[in-house]
């Protein structure tokens, strides 16, 4: 199996009839789903639908069987959701999707989600169980996502067969699953992005979607920092990367989503959608208002759409821009939410927040972009009424005897070196040089020629 179909199969699930798990023999067999959050399961409506009118009105479970065993869920949102004098037939329109609560699932193992619409075209795996050969089994198949139609992503090459419908489609480039096989029309497969999810959350107990997310993001941070990590999603995506690309990495991405998941949601789309425009904006230096996507809803779907960012503009273009505007645009929503919820924001996490920000800003912001950033987290306040030491992003207090460690990185020079120096301050007078280094190095080596000249500075004071 390949890396990606190795993390795939542990979160496949085949949807049955309740009461006696699986049985081919018998026709039980409905559709395939995946797990996107631990208990959460994603599938076809139409897959569900096979329950007929008691699945839609939660009075009949779904039966789920997976790698970890064999259970029941109730169908929690589901678009479209027929009327129950027609449920099990006729024609379903997209999205065709649904969202099971599935029991005792909380250790199934899930797939990293898209956090945006995906490139076309693109190569892409496709997952799930099947009747194809007679009996039923695991199926994979290779294909390209060509183009859209209306709603639907095309799918070329493998196809989904009979069965497949609510399983993934994994885009090969980038480790993420961007859609669901829905089926096939006219000699072309039809899936369901996974953007469809967006749809859900203006149904009746549409926010639980925000708890879904949470969890999603949750989990695969957990299994990436857990002890004894082997193969996980952003690892796979890390390697997928080429290694002299710039820009936000799968590992930054995963503990920014991790953050965001620990703050309120957002408001609705606008409140996203401005702070995104802001960033860009700034960091682009452009007055111009891009469209964005209408139906926003997660911090982590505004982050998204800085992935990659580049200003046409520059003619040379800064491959690193979208990392300066996702550190910007994280400390905006910081300050957002402690302004705007300070009895729904937790102190301790948003502290966390504000330090991983101001860390990852002194490491690879702009200048001129890390001073935005330090003016932006001094207005999040702590718990106690005190604020995140904003300084600390640019120095660091030992307590013993008053020094300040100051690093200073400079404009780029020679192409894309970034000059740096580090410096012990006294009393606000007396500088000590620790480490300077006036040729420069590239931004993805700051960190590294830092972190000896940093641990000096600590251990003087």
């Amino acid at each position: 199996m390949s890396a990606l179909e190795d993390l795939v199969r542990p979160s496949l699930a085949r949807i049955v009839a309740p009461g006696d798990g699986y049985a081919p023999e018998r026709g039980e067999y409905w559709g395939s789903g995946f797990f996107i959050a631990p208990g959460w399961l994603l599938t076809c409506a139409h897959v569900v639908g096979k329950g007929g009118a008691e699945v839609w009105r939660s009075r009949s479970p779904v039966g789920v069987t997976w790698q970890g065993g064999t259970t029941t869920g109730e169908v929690v949102l589901a678009k479209p959701r027929p009327e129950p004098a027609h449920a099990g037939r006729g024609r379903w329109d997209f999205p065709d999707i649904a969202l099971v609560r599935v029991h005792g699932a909380d250790d199934a193992r899930c797939v990293w989600l898209s956090d945006r619409a995906p490139t076309i075209p693109a190569p892409v795996s496709l997952h799930g169980w099947s009747r194809q050969t007679g009996a039923l089994g695991l199926r994979h198949g290779v294909g390209e996502a060509s183009g859209r139609d209306g709603k639907a992503l095309l799918l070329t090459g493998a196809l989904p067969v009979e069965g497949l419908s609510g399983g993934p489609v994994v885009d090969l480039r980038h480790g993420s699953v961007i859609a669901m096989n829905k089926g096939v029309r006219q000699a072309e497969g039809a899936a369901v992005p996974v953007t469809a999810l967006r749809e859900l959350h203006d149904l009746r107990g549409g926010d639980v979607l925000h708890t879904v997310m949470r969890e999603h993001d949750l989990h695969h941070l957990a299994r990436f920092n857990g002890p004894g990590a082997d193969s996980d999603w952003t690892r796979v995506q890390a390697g997928l990367r080429d290694p002299a690309t710039l820009g936000l990495t799968p590992a930054q991405r995963l503990h920014l989503y991790g953050h965001l998941a620990q703050l309120p949601p957002p408001s609705g789309p606008g409140e996203i959608a401005d702070l995104v425009q802001e960033a860009k904006s700034r960091v682009v230096q452009s007055d111009f208002r891009s469209p964005f996507p209408e139906d926003l809803r997660t911090w982590r779907e505004g982050a998204a759409l800085l992935h990659g960012l580049r200003d046409l503009g520059d003619k040379a273009g800064r491959p690193e821009l979208d990392l300066d505007a996702v550190l910007l645009y994280a400390a905006k929503v910081a300050r957002h939410t402690a302004r705007e919820r300070p009895g729904a924001t937790d102190p301790e996490p948003l502290g966390h927040f504000t330090r991983w920000i101001g860390e990852q800003a002194v490491l690879y912001a702009q200048p001129v972009i890390r001073e935005d950033i330090v003016r932006l987290l001094r207005d999040v306040s702590e718990p106690a009424g005190t604020r995140p030491a904003a300084p600390a992003l640019a120095r660091e207090t030992p307590s013993r005897t008053g020094a300040d460690v100051l690093v200073d990185i400079g404009e780029p020079v020679y192409g894309e070196r970034y000059p740096l120096s580090v410096r012990l301050l006294y009393d606000g007078r007396d500088v000590t040089p620790l480490y300077s280094n006036d040729l420069g190095v590239r931004r993805h080596e700051l960190q590294e020629h830092l972190r000896e000249p940093l641990r000096r500075g600590a251990a003087a004071g």
